[in-house]
């Protein structure tokens, strides 16, 4: 199983947990994925990508500790016509405790 790169510091404000399964080296940490900060630049500030991951296949997850309602999802995706590529697919799940 991949390694989880995981943080927490966004619990005590009601945000939820952002995990994933890789982690680009570069500083491009999950909770990047959710901060509300978009940036259509050739190096945004801030992202979360899976850049030099070995896994065949990675995720990102997010986790409420409460039930939640979603109306919408919107991606991102970001591309730098170089290394970092957007994904050939995505999948989004969603599990009911």
């Amino acid at each position: 199983m991949a390694a989880r790169a995981r943080s927490d510091h966004r619990r005590a404000t009601g945000f939820p947990v952002v995990s994933a399964s890789h982690s680009d080296p570069y500083g491009g940490v999950p909770p990047s994925a959710i901060d509300g900060k978009i940036y259509f630049e050739a190096t945004p500030a801030n992202r979360w990508t899976s850049y030099s991951s070995p896994n065949p296949t990675d995720w990102l997850e997010l986790e409420w500790d409460k039930k939640i309602t979603v109306v919408k999802i919107v991606l991102h995706i970001y591309d730098d016509r170089g290394e970092v590529k957007a994904p050939q697919s995505y999948r989004i799940e969603v599990w009911k405790k």
